[in-house]
């Protein structure tokens, strides 16, 4: 129940009894809920594979990407429901058996995961999975009446976790038809359930905001002020959830998105360049952001600013000056149907002509070399000048 499993090879997840065809060996009557299996980029293995002498429940589950979605052993009686099938060679059709009861089909050309080529599987808006679980499945009855009731057991119906994978409830998505079953019919099928409405947050680690030490000389949140410092680098907790003390940790942060992109570092409001002026690197395992300068300190007596950009925009990526000329044009319209223009501007230009070129040759190099005491004569035609060699400080003709 709430695995994401990717890229699993042979088979994501196996359910088998004893191969022996003897009547009185166990059947394991496993529970396979709201599970995420992805078979890679292509497709490629097997989703659930039911063994002999198996009756499990597979219900609320999402295939994508894989050979077959579902392999059945003779003889054994899986219940199958409520799954979606995206992108999978079999079954490909409500009518093929393997799909189970209320399949949901989704097309190549619809969205589905946001990122699964990256290990994003947050269901991306409009996916067909989103509040579409099956919430109760009652105890099947020959098993209520041949096993349960006789043995005093009580019944035990079959409900869709309430939490996801990442210990997010269970919710409506706003912006969905719910198509689920049940009692509770905002549940999603899969691992991960679209109800994230928060956000990432980012705290300063290193150096410490308003540090109990007082090495903080600025009360104002978010902005540091060192007196005295060398800082090897700039250390960011950039995580997703509620932050502490809640234990919702959200869908986790895509750290394909942590880049210069996002990330942006100005000394005294110059743009400082990544690669460049500084390093950035992220670690999933501890939610951290490094900034860490290539002079291996960041230059005392200035003024860093760090920007985590966090909201949808566009960013306009200007070619070279070797691709544009001046008077070049480009129009930006917004929501509003506002729109403005922009122009490039080369601006002045200054064009020198060639200047007049002597090319002397020293003395020696042949007869007609130059030594000391020789002139030479410029005119422009009602001005003429005077020029004399001299390489012992003895000039004999005056300019």
């Amino acid at each position: 129940m709430n695995n994401v499993i990717d890229s699993a090879g042979t088979a994501a997840i196996r359910v088998s009894g004893d191969a022996n065809a003897n009547p009185n060996v166990a059947v394991p009557f496993a529970r396979v809920l709201n599970n995420t299996i992805y078979g890679g980029s292509q497709q490629r293995g097997v989703g659930v594979e039911v063994g002999p002498n198996a009756s499990p429940t597979i219900l609320n589950n999402i295939f994508a990407n894989t050979t077959n979605a579902l392999t059945v052993a003779a003889g054994s009686t899986p219940v199958i429901g409520s799954n979606l099938y995206h992108n999978n060679a079999s079954p490909t059709q409500a009518s093929n058996p393997l799909a189970g009861t209320t399949p949901l089909f989704q097309t190549g050309a619809d969205p589905l995961f946001v990122n699964a080529a990256n290990g994003n599987f947050y269901l991306a808006p409009g996916a067909l999975a989103i509040d579409s679980s099956l919430n109760t499945l009652q105890d099947r009855v020959t098993y209520v009446n041949q096993v349960k009731t006789p043995l005093g057991f009580p019944q035990s119906p079959i409900v869709a976790p309430t939490y996801d994978i990442y210990g997010q409830l269970r919710k409506d998505d706003p912006n969905a038809d719910p198509l689920g079953l049940g009692a509770t019919v905002f549940k999603d099928r899969g691992a991960v359930d679209s109800s994230d409405s928060v956000g990432p947050y980012a705290t300063l680690l290193g150096p410490a905001d308003n540090d109990l030490n007082g090495m903080d000389q600025d009360t104002t949140l978010t902005v540091v002020q060192l007196n005295s410092a060398l800082l090897p680098e700039f250390r960011i907790l950039v995580a997703d959830g509620l932050g502490f003390p809640s234990s919702n940790e959200g869908s986790r942060v895509d750290a394909s998105t942590i880049n210069n992109g996002s990330i942006t570092v100005t000394r005294d409001l110059e743009l400082l360049v990544e690669g460049v002026d500084y390093h950035l690197g992220y670690s999933l395992a501890d939610n951290t952001l490094l900034l860490t300068p290539l002079s291996e300190i960041w230059e005392p007596g200035h003024v860093f600013t760090v920007r985590l950009n966090n909201q949808d925009r566009f960013v306009i990526e200007a070619p070279g000056g070797d691709a544009v000329v001046d008077g070049d044009q480009f129009t930006i319209v917004d929501a509003n149907a506002r729109t403005i223009t922009y122009e490039f501007d080369s601006g002045f230009g200054l064009q020198v002509p060639q200047t007049l070129t002597l090319e002397v040759p020293s003395s020696g190099a042949s007869f007609a070399g130059i030594s000391d005491a020789q002139t030479f004569q410029i005119s422009n035609g009602t001005q003429t000048i005077v020029f004399e060699f001299d390489d012992n400080n003895a000039i004999l003709t005056p300019g």
